[in-house]
C-alpha cells in the first residue's frame, strides 16, 4: 500500500512546516519577470495606436485639454458639474484639425477622399460623413462600423438607427451614431444660417456629443453664437470648412414639429429621450430604468420619439399622468396642437354612462333627493377629493393610520358627527360650513356621504377614517350615562380621540351571544379581559361586550389605560384600518361606564346593527358604481385586435350584468332609506330589520360578482397603477 505510505509522508511533512527552498523562490521570481516583460512589450507595441486613436484632445472634468506638444487651453470650457456619475475621465475626443474644403471639391465624399490620400484625415471625425456599410473597412486604419446614410431622417432614439459600439479601452464604451438633425439648441448655441444642419459624430454616456458642421465663414459672422465650436480657423476666400465641437446630447433630440420646450430634453446612454402624449412632451430619460413594463416597451418604434398617445392610453388610465412622480416628467408641449383628453374637474359629476345614480344624471327625476341634497353632494365630493383622497392613497401605500390633519378638517366641518346620521347630536352644530341645516339632515345625507367616501378606492382607509366611530359611538350616545356620554362624544367629534366597537373574538363574530370575555363585579367597578376588533390599534375608547357573573351580557365603555394592550393583526386589506387584537388584563372599569342595564348588553349591541348593516350596503353600492365607471372608461379606451374592448360581445355582456346589479342595488337602498326617514328608531327595529338584512346581503354578494367580472375581463389592471 505505498500510496497510503506516501500520503502519510506528505502529511508528516506538512505538519512539520518545512521552509520553501531557494530553488522554488528563484522559479517564482523568474516567472514573474516573464509576465512583467510581456506586459511591457504589449504596452510598447500598442501605445502609439492607442495614442492615435485618442485623437488630439480629451474633455476631462477640468475642461478641454490638448494632447502632445500643444498645451494651450481650448476656448470651450465645459461645466461638467451636472454630468452623470457614470461619466468617464476621458469621454469626449476632439480631432486634431478642422477639415478645409479644397477648391473645386463639391461633395463631402470628395473632401474625405482628398484628406485620406493626403493623410490629414483625423479620427474620430473620419466616421462622420462617410456612408459606409457594416462590411466596408474605412481606409486609413478605421475600424469596421455600420452607419446610416446621411439622407436618412430618423431620431437618434429610433430602433432603426444603425449604430455600433467601440470597446476600445481608451475610448471606453462609446456609442457612435451617424445622423443628420435639425438641432434644438439653447440660446448660446443658435445656428445662424437658415437650414443649417449639424452632424452627430459620437454620443457618450455622460450626456455630451461630438458634432460637426459645414462652415462657409460662419465663424466670421458677427451674429455667430456657436461658442462651443473652434472659431480660430483661417479659411481661404471662397473655401468652405467643416467645424467640430462638443454640445450636450439633448441638443440633438429631434423634436416633434413646433415643440415648445419648457426645459431642456435630456439624453441617456440608451438614447431614449421623449414621447408625446396628448400634445404634451415627456422626457423619459430618468424614468426609463424604472418603467414597470420594462425598457423594451419604451424603445418600441411606435413609442420612442413619437406621438405615443394611442399606445399610452391602451395601457394606462389618464390619472397616471396626474401623479406628481409622472407629471414632473413633462418638459413641453407641441405647438399648434390642443389637448384632447381632460380629467374630470375636482368635485364635478362624471359624464360616463351609469357612473352616477339617476338622481345625479341629467334628464332623470327622483322622488327622494332634493336640491339641498344635490348641493351637499357637490360640496362633499369636492371635500373628499381635495382632503381625503390624497391622504387615502398615501396611507394605503404606507399602512399608517389616517393623518391627524384629515380628522381635524373633518371635525371643523362637523363631518364626524354627520356620519352618524340624523339625531340630537347635531343640534346647535354648524354643518359643512352652514351649507346644511341640522333640522334638514336626514338619512339621504348619510347615504350620500357613504357612497362618496367609497369612491376613494381605498377600502382600508374607508374604515380607518371613521369606521370605528360609526359602530362604536352609537351605544355610548344611546345608552351611556349623561356625564360619560357628553365627555366621550365631544372627545370623538373633535377628532382628537377615537373609539371602536369590540364585540368580535375567536368564539363570537356574528354570534354575539357567544362572547366569552368575562367582567366580574367588584367594589365600585368591574374587572375583565381579552378582545379583538377593527380600529383597535389607535382607539382611546373601547365599547366592549362582556359576560357578567350571572351569565348575562353587559356592555362597558373602557378607556385606554394600564392593563389594556393592543397589537396589530394582518388582514386582507390595508393596515391603515388599524385592525388589532385587544387584551384586557385585570382592568378596572368604573360602574358608571356601564352602558345600559347589567343584563341588557345584548339589546345594546343589537340596537345599532340595523344602522351598521344599512351603512355597509350604502358603501358597497358606491364602490360598485365606481368600478362600473372605471370599467366603462377602460373598455372604451383599451384596444385589442385593433378595436376597443367594447367591440367584444363577452365584454359587453359583463358590463351589462355589472350595470344591472348596481342599478338594482341602488334603487333598493334608496327605498329602504326613504322608509328610515319616516320611521322612529323603534319602528325601524320592528319593520326594517329584515329589509336591511336582505339589502346588505344582496349588495355584498353583487359586490363580489362585480369584482369577479372586472378582474376576469382585465378591467381592474389600471386601477392599481
Amino acid at each position: 500500500m505505498p500510496a497510503l505510505g506516501s500520503s502519510s509522508s506528505l502529511a508528516r511533512r506538512a505538519k512539520s512546516f518545512e521552509p520553501v527552498s531557494g530553488i522554488d523562490i528563484a522559479g517564482l521570481c523568474f516567472a514573474g519577470a516573464i509576465v512583467l516583460g510581456a506586459l511591457i512589450l504589449l504596452l510598447i507595441r500598442y501605445q502609439p495606436k492607442w495614442a492615435k486613436t485618442r485623437g488630439a484632445a480629451v474633455m476631462s472634468r477640468r475642461g478641454v485639454e490638448k494632447d502632445g506638444p500643444q498645451t494651450e487651453k481650448s476656448e470651450a470650457n465645459f461645466d461638467l458639474q451636472n454630468q452623470s456619475t457614470k461619466s468617464r475621465e476621458q469621454s469626449v475626443k476632439l480631432p486634431e484639425k478642422v477639415l478645409h474644403r479644397p477648391p473645386r471639391m463639391q461633395t463631402n465624399e470628395d473632401v474625405i477622399n482628398y484628406h485620406r490620400q493626403s493623410g490629414t484625415f483625423p479620427k474620430p471625425f473620419s466616421f462622420a460623413l462617410s456612408a459606409g456599410s457594416s462590411s466596408e473597412s474605412i481606409k486609413g486604419g478605421g475600424d469596421r462600423q455600420s452607419f446610416m446614410s446621411h439622407k436618412s431622417r430618423f431620431s437618434v432614439i429610433s430602433s432603426n438607427t444603425s449604430s455600433s459600439v467601440d470597446l476600445n479601452p481608451t475610448l471606453g464604451n462609446v456609442r457612435k451614431v451617424r445622423q443628420v438633425f435639425d438641432p434644438v439648441l439653447p440660446d448660446e448655441l443658435l445656428l445662424t444660417r437658415p437650414g443649417e444642419k449639424l452632424t452627430l459624430v459620437q454620443s457618450f454616456d455622460d450626456g455630451w456629443c461630438l458634432v460637426g458642421r459645414e462652415g462657409g465663414g460662419a465663424h466670421n459672422s458677427t451674429n455667430a453664437k456657436l461658442c462651443l465650436f473652434k472659431q480660430n480657423v483661417t479659411v481661404p476666400p471662397g473655401d468652405s470648412n467643416v467645424e467640430l465641437g462638443v454640445v450636450p446630447a439633448w441638443c440633438f433630440v429631434k423634436p416633434p414639429p413646433g415643440l415648445r420646450a419648457e426645459r431642456p430634453i435630456r439624453s441617456t446612454s440608451l438614447g431614449l429621450t421623449w414621447i408625446v402624449v396628448d400634445s404634451k412632451v415627456y422626457d423619459l430619460s430618468r424614468f426609463a430604468g424604472m418603467h414597470p413594463g420594462g425598457l423594451s416597451v419604451l424603445l418600441d418604434e411606435e413609442v420612442a420619439g413619437q406621438d405615443a398617445t394611442n399606445a399610452f392610453f391602451s395601457l394606462h388610465r389618464y390619472e397616471v399622468l396626474l401623479k406628481p412622480q409622472y407629471s414632473r416628467l413633462q418638459i413641453g408641449v407641441v405647438a399648434d396642437e390642443e389637448q384632447q383628453i381632460f380629467p374630470r374637474a375636482i368635485g364635478a359629476l362624471s359624464k360616463v354612462p351609469y357612473a352616477e345614480p339617476t338622481w345625479l344624471t341629467e334628464g332623470y327625476y327622483n322622488p327622494y333627493f332634493k336640491n339641498h341634497h344635490r348641493r351637499f353632494q357637490a360640496a362633499f365630493r369636492k371635500f373628499v377629493e381635495e382632503v381625503l383622497l390624497p391622504d387615502a392613497q398615501a396611507r394605503e401605500e404606507d399602512g399608517k393610520r389616517p393623518s391627524q390633519s384629515v380628522f381635524d378638517e373633518m371635525a371643523k366641518q362637523n363631518l364626524i358627527a354627520m356620519r352618524l346620521g340624523p339625531g340630537k347630536h347635531l343640534k346647535g352644530r354648524v354643518l359643512m360650513g352652514g351649507l346644511v341645516k341640522a333640522e334638514e339632515f336626514d338619512y339621504f345625507y348619510e347615504l350620500i356621504m357613504a357612497q362618496e367616501v367609497a369612491r376613494m378606492n381605498a377600502r382600508g382607509y374607508y374604515d380607518g377614517s371613521g369606521g370605528g366611530t360609526y359602530i362604536g359611538l352609537p351605544p355610548v350616545m344611546n345608552f351611556g350615562k349623561r356625564a360619560i356620554r357628553d365627555k366621550v362624544i365631544e372627545d370623538v367629534f373633535s377628532g382628537k380621540k377615537f373609539i371602536c366597537l369590540a364585540i368580535s373574538e375567536a368564539f363570537a363574530g356574528s354570534d354575539v351571544a357567544g362572547l366569552k370575555c368575562h367582567a366580574k363585579r367588584v367594589k365600585d367597578g368591574r374587572d375583565g379581559w381579552i378582545k379583538w376588533i377593527t380600529n383597535a390599534t389607535f382607539s382611546d375608547y373601547f365599547t366592549v361586550g362582556c359576560r357578567n357573573d350571572q351569565g348575562g351580557m353587559v356592555v362597558l365603555l373602557i378607556e385606554r389605560q394600564e392593563g389594556v394592550e393592543t397589537k396589530p393583526i394582518k388582514t386582507s386589506y390595508s393596515t391603515t384600518a388599524g385592525t388589532g387584537y385587544i387584551t384586557f388584563d385585570n382592568v378596572f372599569v368604573p360602574y358608571e361606564n356601564t352602558l345600559g342595564s347589567d343584563n341588557g348588553g345584548l339589546q345594546v349591541i343589537l340596537s345599532n346593527f340595523n344602522h351598521e348593516r344599512w351603512g355597509m350596503a350604502c358603501g358597497s353600492v358606491g364602490a360598485q358604481r365606481y368600478i362600473v365607471e372605471e370599467c366603462l372608461k377602460w373598455a372604451t379606451q383599451r384596444q385589442v385586435f385593433g378595436k376597443p374592448l367594447t367591440s367584444q360581445p363577452v365584454i359587453r355582456s359583463k358590463l351589462a350584468a355589472m350595470i344591472a346589479r348596481v342599478e338594482s342595488a341602488q334603487n333598493w337602498i334608496e327605498n329602504v332609506t326613504y322608509q328610515m326617514t319616516h320611521m322612529s328608531y323603534k319602528e325601524q327595529a320592528t319593520h326594517l330589520a329584515g329589509q336591511i338584512a336582505f339589502v346588505k346581503k344582496y349588495c355584498t354578494e353583487t359586490a363580489q360578482e362585480t369584482a369577479r367580472d372586472a378582474v376576469q375581463a382585465s378591467f381592474l389592471d389600471p386601477l392599481f397603477e
